[in-house]
């Protein structure tokens, strides 16, 4: 049982990272017939009536507090992430955005020894160094040829950084809401973004 479990978490983060992965060429590709803040409603709409019907459940009202702060995660965490990345990529390259985006462990690792102060270990910086280098590696392929495109290069900066700031307000929400399950969070998130 343990072993199925196992596989099945280890299959679902990749298939998870493939899906994370061609977004980037993908929203690219989109470009050319949609605006940055339609390809947002569309990926919005599709994961809504996806989670929706992955689960029936739903998180009503829940105070004014816990309201605010589900809207402040769908801001960030949806609205203003894939809107600054779908509006970078108009402007840069999709490895470019995806290797600048890949910076957001290291801000939200930040952010959380700021506000939570949760020490970033130095397992925490060697993985994060680790993981860059293998993104290097992988989006490049041992043609290191990197193009600067200053106003896409820095919204992909800052959609990482509204990706750290999301996380922040995920962390009150998980801790309050522990007797509901991730896809109703989530789901209430995508609605509220």
């Amino acid at each position: 049982m343990l072993l199925n479990s196992s596989f099945k978490g280890h299959f679902l983060a990749i298939f998870t990272i493939g899906v994370w992965g061609i977004t980037f060429s993908s929203t690219k590709i989109l470009l050319a017939d949609f605006a940055p803040s339609e390809i947002l409603f569309i990926r919005f709409l599709i994961a809504f009536v996806f989670l929706s019907a992955l689960c029936r459940h739903s998180i009503g009202f829940c105070g004014l507090k816990y309201e605010v702060i589900f809207i402040f995660a769908g801001l960030f965490g949806g609205c203003l992430y894939f809107l600054a990345e779908n509006i970078a990529l108009q402007y840069t390259s999709a490895s470019n955005a995806s290797l600048l985006v890949a910076i957001n462990p290291f801000f939200t690792g930040l952010l959380f020894a700021i506000f939570y102060h949760k020490k970033m270990s130095r397992f925490f910086i060697f993985g994060f160094i680790f993981a860059c280098v293998g993104i290097i590696l992988v989006i490049f392929q041992g043609n290191f040829h990197i193009e600067i495109y200053p106003v896409g290069d820095f919204l992909c900066i800052l959609a990482g950084l509204t990706w750290s700031i999301y996380t922040l307000f995920l962390e009150m929400i998980f801790k309050h809401f522990k007797a509901y399950s991730h896809i109703v969070i989530l789901k209430k998130i995508f609605f509220m973004g």
